[in-house]
């Protein structure tokens, strides 16, 4: 089945009706966490996950992404509550276009599901963001030419979403609260896309910098944009899988860096995710809380708590 703006909508709602066949035991999952490659997820389950190559999915592409690997769906329960995750992406340099990476979003939904994490790996241009500290996304730019929501807007109950409300206040600060208690305060971020699959040149991190960027990466802002007009309730955390501090030069960078920078933190990931999952699952938000707009230049290092920070 090749995917098209026309059939994207009927391939989300039939492979959600077919993940209750396909995993055992199916039950609606409180969340929806999308991992970017290079993380191991080992220990966010409480028992081993069912597994679901995506290439044997209607939509999806039979390649491996750009790192080798082959994107997987895991179903299983984080603290009893079920949870779906989607381990590894493909991404529009890939060459297969955007829909097939926008498509587990939609399945998601489909699947009503209401609360989605996004987990990625990008390039520090923070100072205070080494390479293996975890920042906590407020605010990203969309740095391509043209928006994932472009012929999409018939899926949309609001064909012009705010974006200011994309990242969920309420979401953040459990996350937040979460990392806190396992010894790491992430740094309130904001995160720049451009497309490509490189790494970036010098003019490209200085125009980052004069933007406000604290992360330079690829596709995230496509995904959070899309995610938040399909209804989801959104956080994102990236990990500096590198940094490049003002006036350092790039030569020195390879993919290699971020896929060990990922591995190696794994499993903190895993244990702030699970200890996040069930707080935020036992505290229901109230509905009226606004999305989270604080200013990205905030640093939560000297903050106690996170809900204060985020107030």
């Amino acid at each position: 089945m090749t995917l098209t703006h026309a059939n994207f909508n009927d391939a989300a709602s039939q492979t959600a009706q077919q993940l209750a066949e396909l995993f055992t035991d199916w039950t609606t999952p409180h969340f929806f966490l999308h991992c970017c490659g290079g993380f191991d997820l080992n220990g966010l389950f409480d028992a081993p996950p069912q597994t679901l190559p995506l290439k044997t999915l209607a939509g999806f592409p039979e390649t491996p992404d750009t790192d080798g690997n082959t994107p997987q769906l895991l179903y299983g329960n984080c603290h009893e509550l079920s949870i779906l995750v989607q381990a590894g992406t493909w991404r529009l340099s890939d060459g297969h276009g955007l829909l097939p990476e926008l498509l587990p979003i939609a399945i998601a939904r489909a699947a009503d599901i209401s609360n989605a994490v996004f987990i990625d790996c990008a390039l520090s241009l923070n100072p205070d963001l080494k390479a293996g500290h975890w920042g906590m996304l407020t605010d990203f730019i969309n740095d391509f030419a043209f928006s994932p929501l472009d012929g999409l807007h018939h899926l949309l109950d609001h064909p012009f979403p705010n974006l200011a409300e994309t990242l969920n206040q309420f979401q953040n600060s459990e996350i937040i609260n979460a990392l806190g208690d396992i010894g790491e305060m992430p740094l309130l971020c904001t995160f720049l896309g451009r497309p490509g699959f490189h790494l970036f040149t010098p003019a490209e991190i200085k125009v980052a910098h004069a933007q406000g960027a604290d992360f330079i990466g690829h596709d995230l802002p496509l995904l959070l944009t899309f995610a938040h007009a399909m209804g989801l309730r959104v956080s994102c955390l990236v990990l500096a899988g590198a940094q490049l501090a003002p006036g350092e030069h790039a030569l020195r960078l390879a993919r290699q860096d971020f896929l060990e920078a990922a591995h190696f933190r794994s499993p903190q990931l895993t244990r702030a995710l699970r200890h996040a999952i069930a707080e935020i699952e036992h505290r229901p938000q109230d509905e009226t809380e606004p999305a989270s707009t604080v200013p990205p230049e905030i640093s939560s290092s000297d903050a106690p708590d996170a809900d204060e920070l985020l107030a």
